[in-house]
């Protein structure tokens, strides 16, 4: 292969590799505003039915399993979007080193000056991650929706029956152990993105 089919061929899938994070990206935002209008619209339902503690339990629930799910679901389209970036720097450095062969590619790809700050005066404050923010709210969405459900349970104990209440608290508890043990385990996701 001639150089320039090799340049062309590094250009090609460089492309590609930007047009997979920029659907990830829109994956990202469409799903995440799911979830967002899901749990919100859950929320309304919850304190707009009253009286029927059953219906109002089962939308406790619902909301609660939406809202965990909305965290791991952020979790995971970090973990991608990690991926994508890394498959994008792959590729910059292989453009580089076919067009400047002497060149240091960490000086010259895009990416990598971006993800390691060298020109954070440009922006005049330090970018914050819009995943990491999204994690969080998603996170603090979920506690919020346990905390209700708890609370809902030891309030509406006598209406709902004893088994009825254990066994719910007894999952929540154990949906709340199980999410916290999984997020304290994959807390440091900044290790996976090492920037080249």
């Amino acid at each position: 292969m001639t150089n320039d089919k090799k340049a062309e061929y590094a250009m090609k899938m460089y492309e590609k590799a930007i047009e997979g994070y920029q659907q990830h990206w829109e994956h990202y935002t469409r799903w995440m505003n799911h979830f967002a209008i899901f749990t919100g619209a859950l929320f309304v339902g919850y304190y707009t039915v009253s009286g029927n503690a059953f219906l109002q339990l089962m939308i406790l629930l619902v909301g609660c399993i939406s809202s965990w799910f909305w965290l791991f679901s952020a979790r995971g389209f970090y973990r991608w979007l990690v991926s994508w970036i890394n498959t994008v720097l792959a590729h910059e450095k292989s453009i580089i080193k076919e067009i400047f062969p002497n060149a240091d590619p960490s000086e010259i790809c895009v990416y990598s000056i971006f993800i390691k700050g060298k020109d954070e005066k440009l922006f005049e404050t330090r970018p914050f991650s819009t995943q990491k923010i999204t994690q969080w709210f998603a996170g603090s969405v979920a506690v919020v929706w346990s905390a209700i459900m708890l609370v809902f349970l030891l309030q509406r104990y006598s209406e709902l029956g004893c088994l009825t209440v254990a066994i719910s608290i007894i999952l929540l508890l154990s949906l709340i152990i199980a999410c916290g043990c999984w997020l304290c385990r994959e807390s440091d996701l900044g290790k996976t993105h090492k920037p080249a």
